[in-house]
């Protein structure tokens, strides 16, 4: 797209986009006025009709998917990342149990060969 260059509001020329057609002091005229009030740059640019309302609509419209898709892929990343945060959770708290699970069964073994040791003292213990 062409940059629409910066013109006089007293000179009534031609449109800044395409240069080919001559402005049309009503249409713009009341625009330039109230852009103007709105203070706004757009106050210093000049359009003919036929480049002013189609371009503006197009634009909105092109920008409006951008936006959307931009908005997708961002809600896209999120969505990965907590999945991500997820999972890694899930596989700390899982390898938590599992060492909960050997520790236990370690300590149940070693109480058994504890136990299998001092019946077997007591049962030689009336030989010494």
């Amino acid at each position: 797209m062409i940059k629409p260059k910066l013109i006089n509001l007293q000179n009534f020329g031609l449109c800044n986009t395409c240069s080919l057609f001559p402005i049309y002091t009503t249409c713009t005229l009341k625009t330039t006025k109230q852009r103007i009030k709105n203070k706004t740059n757009k106050g210093r640019y000049k359009l003919c009709e036929l480049n002013r309302i189609p371009k503006t609509v197009k634009l909105s419209k092109e920008r409006e998917k951008k936006k959307e898709k931009k908005r997708k892929k961002r809600k896209e990343k999120k969505r990965k990342k907590e999945k991500k945060r997820k999972e890694k959770k899930r596989k700390k708290r899982k390898e938590k149990k599992r060492k909960k699970e050997k520790k236990r069964k370690e300590r149940k073994k070693g109480k058994k060969i504890w136990l299998n040791q001092k019946e077997s003292l007591n049962t030689f213990a009336h030989l010494f």
